[in-house]
């Protein structure tokens, strides 16, 4: 079957195809803004406190640290550096035969060592928010009543346990090494000895970086000889006050 159609029957249909087409498209046009315009905007969601994690501004302002928690201002792998200056005491001395002399005094039963001066470089590191290990190096010197002085360098290990109450801190340690003594009224110059000390402390925390306080120690300095009877044990008194940084 064939269809006889005419070349300008094909075009006018063709030409109304594409004024249908013009016509729709504009329609569609002009009907979108008029539906957006209508359309209700949604309303915002409505903003939720943030949830509570356990941090409040007062925390942020007091540098860090809750100091609400009474007993715990420190986590597992906090560190400090301390360094501290002041006094060192020679309380008696023990000699191997029984004797005991005193540090300081001019009879005859006295060691005459006069008060001197220390000063340390400690580091610290918290296994535990209580428990604490490091090291420490410390100095000290002090004169005779014959115008001579005594050096005592001590180096050990330092651990011990810390307790805290709101911003105060109270640290017991214990520290045990070895210490170089220098007697310049010495025939042997130097000698390298046991040092033990326990020592106390408290501290006030005053941000997240800073704590100062007061600490005493006691020194333990024995100074073995060939001759037993030479023998001696130091016992010392160090007073001192500490800054510590804390990171």
């Amino acid at each position: 079957m064939k269809f006889n159609v005419d070349g300008s029957t094909v075009c006018l249909r063709f030409w109304n195809s594409l004024k249908c087409v013009f016509f729709l498209t504009a329609l569609l046009g002009a009907s979108i803004p008029v539906f957006a315009q209508n359309k209700t905007p949604a309303p915002a969601p409505a903003e939720t406190p943030d949830e509570d994690d356990g941090e409040d501004d007062n925390y942020v302002r007091r540098g860090g640290i809750d100091w609400s928690n009474r007993f715990s201002t420190y986590t597992k792998g906090d560190k400090t550096f301390g360094i501290s200056v002041g006094t060192l005491i020679p309380l008696f001395f023990v000699q191997n035969n029984g004797r005991v002399a005193a540090g300081y005094g001019e009879g005859s039963d006295n060691v005459h060592i006069k008060i001197g001066g220390t000063g340390s470089l400690a580091y610290t590191h918290f296994l535990t928010p209580h428990i604490f290990l490091g090291g420490e190096l410390q100095g000290a010197f002090a004169g005779t009543l014959s115008e001579k002085l005594l050096y005592i360098i001590p180096i050990g290990i330092k651990g011990g346990y810390q307790w805290t109450l709101s911003r105060f801190e109270f640290p017991l340690s214990l520290t045990l090494g070895m210490a170089t003594q220098v007697y310049t009224a010495s025939s042997e110059p130097v000698y390298w000895g046991l040092f033990l000390r326990p020592q106390g402390a408290v501290f006030f925390r005053i941000n997240h970086d800073w704590s100062f306080g007061l600490s005493a120690g006691w020194w333990w300095v024995p100074e073995w000889a060939e001759t037993r009877s030479k023998s001696v044990d130091g016992h010392f008194l160090d007073i001192m006050l500490t800054a510590r940084y804390h990171f």
